[in-house]
């Protein structure tokens, strides 16, 4: 790894969601899985929504807040958005949590980072999978990247 270059493991606090479909049902809390990942925003058109009871129980690891990004481990791998404020969501299948601090991360750049052909290559080159390439939360919190910091 470059000099210049850091792992999001020493600077971003990471946890991966359930490994479990989520009980859905007509209202709730959103319940965000892959398809509502897009490049830089959540897409709600459609999303799965639970229950009080399942948001606790899918939140208990780390509650997603304003600010936070939601990453799609797979299908389509790499995507990466900002939880709005007064969105209360829950992370589903295959997706990640990625918390900075705010004092010292700017969380537009952070997502501009990520989404960038540079950080993008090193997801596809680091994911794997026969027919449905994933990343493990070992390679996402070894994924080098430039620095962050607020200057």
């Amino acid at each position: 790894m470059s000099s210049d270059l850091v792992a999001i493991e020493n600077r971003l606090w990471a946890a991966a969601c359930e490994h479990k479909t989520a009980p859905v049902q007509a209202q709730g809390h959103a319940c965000i899985r892959t398809p509502n990942i897009g490049r830089g925003r959540l897409i709600l058109d459609g999303v799965n929504r639970v229950s009080d009871e399942t948001y606790r129980e899918w939140a208990q690891r780390k509650e997603p807040t304003a600010g936070d990004l939601i990453l799609a481990r797979e299908a389509p791998i790499g995507n990466v958005a900002i939880v709005s404020n007064g969105l209360k969501v829950c992370l589903g299948q295959r997706t990640v949590l990625i918390r900075a601090d705010r004092a010292k991360v700017l969380l537009e750049y952070l997502v501009y980072l990520m989404l960038g052909d540079q950080i993008q290559g090193r997801i596809q080159s680091q994911s794997n999978g026969a027919t449905v390439h994933h990343l493990n939360m070992k390679d996402i919190r070894g994924l080098a990247l430039p620095p962050t910091e607020r200057r």
